[in-house]
């Protein structure tokens, strides 16, 4: 299966309405027309929309959008799926309105998050109007960026269905060392030239996503929104630094929803030359933690 990025994404949330001045104010989201359910919907680019929050009673991940080329690769992906045994199911008309796409199915992966298959998601030529000044969003057919989803061991069931039945090479994956000493497993996953568009990250006892990552076009973009966070008092994940890993600037925020938000620039793009690497560590400079734990869309897994 061929996906090409990761399109779109969908979270639900109590405090979803926050969006509507945290998106375009702090981050230069564009606001796409609310959902049918009063979602919050945020554009990036000429697509319809990239980010959706629906109203809900907790903080949590709905879905993650998987783009592939056409119908003839969506129709070749469905059977992919069948021949790996992943049982899927045709969207509602209701989930295709919502997500403004000609078709899409769903299906999970073995830790429960909902992943989509669709093609030809809506655009309007030269529509694209930021929230606040600025040069733009890395979008496109690159996707959104990429998602870091927590679960509870990384193990060889989630790896082969990132790399056998999703199709994405492997950026990196290694040992790390946890929080209190634990020898812990993670992977992160490419799909087009980013570096990455998924991890699995481990979090024993819990299941979530952690953060999601968009990227702009300027660094002027990055430290603007930086300056922003910091005279409005939003919580602060990780400070403002580079990567070892893909060389781009970020910082992390924590969002009205719960999750980690990243803010980036200049992240690698990478060719089929590429080599698999084990940084040193998590930074070149900077990244330097703020906030201790989890967000609340990481949560303990009911045993029930």
């Amino acid at each position: 299966m061929k996906i090409l990025s990761l399109g779109y994404i969908g979270f639900q949330s109590p405090k979803y309405e926050e969006w509507l001045s945290f998106g375009p104010d702090i981050f230069g989201f564009g606001l796409a027309p609310r959902g049918a359910d009063g979602s919050v919907r945020l554009r990036m680019d000429d697509r319809h929309h990239r980010v959706s929050l629906h109203p809900g009673d907790i903080d949590e991940l709905s879905y993650l959008g998987w783009e592939v080329a056409g119908r003839i690769e969506f129709e070749e992906g469905l059977r992919h799926l069948e021949k790996h045994g992943v049982a899927y199911t045709a969207a509602s008309a209701e989930d295709l309105a919502d997500r403004h796409v000609s078709a899409m199915v769903h299906f999970q992966d073995p830790a429960g998050f909902r992943h989509e298959l669709y093609h030809s998601p809506e655009f309007s030529p030269c529509s694209f109007v930021p929230g606040r000044p600025i040069h733009g969003f890395v979008a496109e057919n690159l996707g959104l960026g990429h998602a870091v989803l927590a679960v509870p061991e990384v193990n060889d069931e989630l790896r082969a269905f990132a790399t056998e039945v999703m199709g994405f090479k492997v950026f990196a994956g290694y040992r790390a060392e946890g929080p209190n000493g634990e020898i812990l497993g993670l992977e992160f996953y490419r799909c087009n030239p980013r570096s990455h568009c998924m991890a699995y990250i481990p979090a024993k006892g819990m299941r979530g996503v952690t953060h999601m990552c968009v990227e702009v076009s300027s660094l002027d973009d990055v430290g603007r929104a930086w300056d922003m966070v910091q005279d409005r008092g939003i919580p602060i994940k990780y400070s403002l630094g580079r990567h070892q890993m893909d060389e781009m600037i970020s910082f992390y925020v924590r969002t009205p929803t719960g999750f980690e938000f990243e803010y980036g620039w200049n992240g690698e793009m990478l060719d089929d030359s590429y080599i698999a690497r084990k940084p040193s560590g998590v930074a070149a400079w900077g990244l330097r933690q703020m906030l201790d734990g989890w967000g609340s869309t990481v949560r303990p897994i009911d045993p029930s």
